[in-house]
């Protein structure tokens, strides 16, 4: 009886020490799982940081120094700002909503000029991909019956959201078509006023003054 109780209790305790080590085991290989994970990430973001400072020392090597910022022209009451926006392509690698919000008007060159009012959001800001689209559609032919062809009936375009109108006014100067750009109410007076400069009277820098 002795014996059997020993043996018994041998066996209770090996069972026991293995179970003990089975969970260190697992406990010892979460915690190197853990640190290679965090080593991982530390060398990501070294490697993310040095791709960014490469990036930048090669920008400040390609550009020219008077291609390195944008042409921002502050006109002669002080205040308003108006973005030149060939000048902000030259050097950016992507195109980038947020680096010309602050101003007033962007110059897109050939005489199409829009007004920009940040304190509207979203709406009264002009969206690079707004411009994107409307030079593919010019430069591909893509709309139809663009010509005004006079077996054609002319296309009849309709802008929804419009915002600023940017796209519509572009496709408005360069295609032959009928154009139509709507937005929430609150956005209106922002798309006339840009329809007025670019297809009134008053379709110049120069002229903006008189307009505000």
């Amino acid at each position: 009886a002795f014996s059997q109780t020993s043996i018994e209790s041998e066996t209770t305790m090996t069972s026991d020490t293995s179970g003990e080590e089975e969970d260190l085991g697992m406990a010892d290989a979460m915690m190197v799982r853990g640190a290679y994970l965090r080593q991982l990430r530390a060398e990501l973001a070294e490697a993310d940081e040095l791709e960014r400072q490469n990036e930048e020392e090669s920008s400040a090597c390609d550009d020219d120094e008077d291609n390195d910022n944008d042409i921002i022209l502050t006109l002669s009451n002080g205040r308003t700002r108006v973005l030149r926006y060939n000048s902000y392509l030259k050097h950016q690698r992507y195109y980038d909503d947020l680096k010309h919000v602050d101003c007033d008007y962007i110059d897109y060159g050939s005489g199409v000029v829009v007004k920009q009012e940040k304190e509207k959001g979203k709406g009264g800001l002009c969206w690079d991909a707004a411009f994107i689209l409307a030079e593919h559609l010019i430069e591909t032919g893509a709309i139809p019956n663009g010509s005004c062809s006079p077996d054609h009936d002319t296309t009849t375009i309709v802008e929804l959201g419009a915002g600023t109108g940017i796209c519509g006014l572009l496709l408005a100067k360069y295609v032959s078509c009928h154009v139509e750009i709507t937005d929430l109410p609150s956005l209106l007076h922002l798309m006339q006023t840009n329809v007025d400069l670019n297809f009134g009277a008053q379709s110049t820098i120069d002229d903006l003054l008189s307009i505000e």
